[in-house]
């Protein structure tokens, strides 16, 4: 695959991600996926291999649409960019929940049932698209808009409404497990490590 216009044929781009997927930009000061689209500050990296830039590329690619299923609303049906204006507000309201106790349990939610209600998504091909444009319409922008206006409340409530709908549909188990062990600041990434779960 000719990757020199993706971020991973980039020289400012490193070779070591985070547990997210992502690489440090040094000239964004910023993390990016390697399978973002070059930059206008783009330069590539000639002495960075082909097997290096595919790893790379492949990597951010499974991260970017694991288990978020909003990442797969919004990036793998309905194709836009992963650092478009509505995920990185949904991803300004996660930092602040990941830091308030009280919303372990949606983030525990999200983390649980998302890659789930993803995969199905991803498996129904007669109806992914049509539920993409709805659920963009019906529940992300108006959850971003609550967000713009410091209605973090609003956002959540309608997060919670739109996965129990997704769940219903596809039947879903919503029973949700405690970790044992867990670091509120990873979660919200539609992915979470169990150890010696516990049902509620």
């Amino acid at each position: 695959m000719a990757l020199e216009n993706y971020c991973a044929a980039c020289t400012y781009l490193g070779e070591t991600c985070n547990y997210n997927g992502k690489f440090w930009c040094e000239r964004k000061g910023e993390e990016r996926f390697a399978c973002d689209p070059r930059c206008s500050s783009f330069c590539e990296a000639y002495s960075r291999s082909n097997g290096t830039r595919d790893n790379m590329f492949d990597n951010s690619k499974s991260h970017q649409s694991s288990g978020c299923y909003i990442t797969t609303i919004i990036c793998d049906i309905l194709n836009m960019l992963d650092n478009c204006y509505h995920l990185n507000k949904l991803r300004e309201l996660r930092d602040r929940m990941q830091k308030n106790i009280g919303d372990l349990p949606l983030l525990l939610m999200y983390d649980q049932i998302g890659p789930q209600i993803a995969t199905c998504l991803k498996n129904d091909k007669d109806n992914g698209l049509i539920f993409a444009e709805k659920v963009f319409t019906n529940y992300i922008d108006p959850a971003v808009k609550a967000i713009e206006v410091a209605n973090d409340n609003k956002a959540k409530d309608i997060y919670i409404l739109m996965t129990k709908r997704f769940a219903d549909y596809y039947g879903i188990n919503t029973n949700i497990i405690i970790p044992k062990e867990i670091n509120q600041k990873e979660l919200g990434h539609g992915k979470v490590k169990i150890k010696k779960p516990q049902t509620i």
